[in-house]
């Protein structure tokens, strides 16, 4: 029985891995498909990446509203969404399929939508919600619809405690509505730009349980 030493035993084995190195990369540079993935995708998608999202920013985005509650206080609260910058509503639809069809056809590019017992809820003092479903075709769309919502529910909530609270001071309402101050600062993104590090918040710990927003993505070219 022949018997291997062990510098020889790792030279052999030495040889057979860059034997087996060398047959893999010859045959990555005969496929085709391998070497689009390894040098024009990595080379594509940082300048894809860059252009969608140029802006890094978007205002105004275009909105489609179904109130199907249409009352004072749904009137309030879209009035509040429409009055930030991050969001325009252009359309109000009597149904989703007509809110969906100016989604499809790029007219808007997300819809807002108040259940009929929106305000009936919060007169019981029960949670209620709206949904919104966003183009996910850009993340700058869903970011600005979602920011839109979100703090018009913040400012609804407050005003909803106020008049439940019964304070007859200022200064009462400001207590019962944010009893710990804070201080938004946004370190190294001071616009709020998509493509910047993530932001250094202090953010407070009364949270309003009124109602909330809540989400759902919808695709434009979805049937």
């Amino acid at each position: 029985m022949k018997t291997y030493k062990l510098k020889d035993i790792i030279s052999q084995g030495t040889k057979d891995l860059f034997y087996i190195w060398w047959q893999e990369l010859k045959a990555v540079v005969k496929d085709q498909g391998v070497l689009i993935f390894f040098i024009l995708v990595p080379l594509g998608y940082p300048l894809l990446y860059t252009f969608i999202y140029t802006n890094e920013t978007v205002r105004e985005v275009p909105a489609a509203v179904v109130d199907n509650n249409r009352s004072s206080l749904s009137r309030e609260y879209l009035r509040l969404v429409d009055a930030g910058a991050d969001l325009e509503i252009v359309s109000h639809c009597s149904d989703m399929e007509e809110a969906k069809t100016l989604l499809k056809n790029g007219k808007v590019y997300g819809i807002i939508y108040i259940p009929e017992s929106f305000s009936r809820d919060i007169t019981k003092g029960v949670q209620t919600h709206v949904t919104i479903y966003c183009d996910m075709s850009g993340m700058l769309y869903y970011k600005a619809m979602l920011t839109a919502n979100t703090n018009a529910s913040l400012v609804m909530n407050k005003q909803i405690k106020i008049e439940r609270s019964g304070n007859t001071t200022i200064r009462q309402d400001e207590v019962s509505t944010s009893p710990i101050a804070y201080e938004d600062i946004s370190i190294f993104n001071p616009a709020e730009r998509f493509c910047q590090l993530p932001d250094t918040r202090r953010t407070d710990t009364d949270y309003p349980t009124n109602f909330t927003a809540r989400s759902r993505s919808i695709c434009r070219n979805c049937s």
